[in-house]
């Protein structure tokens, strides 16, 4: 799905919907192509397929952005071992990625660039120890990974790994941004009104998560 054709605000940036479980995968188009997340990778959700049918070559990569190291959102980097790729995480997320990548670690207040976009990395536990949301102020665009979704829904918390507290207070956080849009790992993205969804998914999960 190309997302600019929806607002010019996401010019670039295009949303490879996977089959099942998996996570969205977002393509940021640029002179280095990025992406956010991997999917689940083969047999049902192979990427590099996805990749063509979008018109992006995959040795074109240059970085992979991931949100959290679960199975759904990094099966796909298998399919990208041996190419030029540096792939961004948190220190427990990168930790966990075999040596065939390089590596750099990212930490909150860190500014990354995937295509033609930067964003400020804002370390997000909760769902995850290692989840983080990638904010671009100037578009006001917040990919979000499991954190936060539409329709006032939120990460689940019991996982290992899994704090409900964290997650409140990483959602406290997030509704205290301007988002314009808001492109979640999984479910439909939100074009316009982003912030409504961020303060609704607070108070569901002050409702539900509050001791």
């Amino acid at each position: 799905m190309d997302l600019g054709r929806l607002t010019t605000d996401l010019e670039g940036v295009m949303m490879i919907q996977g089959v099942g479980l998996t996570s969205n995968v977002y393509l940021i188009l640029g002179r280095s192509p990025s992406l956010i997340d991997t999917g689940a990778g083969p047999p049902e959700n192979p990427l590099k397929p996805m990749l063509v049918k979008a018109g992006v070559k995959p040795e074109s990569l240059r970085t992979v952005i991931l949100t959290h190291y679960h199975p759904d959102h990094v099966g796909g980097l298998e399919e990208l071992v041996g190419m030029d790729i540096q792939v961004l995480a948190h220190p427990a997320a990168a930790a966990k990625i075999k040596d065939d990548f390089e590596v750099r670690t990212v930490m909150d207040g860190n500014t990354v660039s995937a295509g033609h976009l930067t964003f400020k990395v804002l370390h997000t536990p909760g769902h995850t120890p290692d989840a983080i949301c990638l904010y671009n102020h100037a578009y006001q665009i917040l990919f979000s990974g499991d954190t936060v979704f539409p329709g006032g829904n939120f990460g689940r918390t019991d996982l290992p790994g899994g704090d409900s507290g964290k997650l409140l207070e990483s959602l406290k956080r997030l509704s205290n941004l301007q988002v314009r849009h808001l492109l979640p790992g999984h479910e439909t993205p939100v074009i316009g009104g982003g912030s409504k969804h961020l303060a609704a998914s607070l108070q569901s999960a002050l409702e539900y998560l509050s001791p």
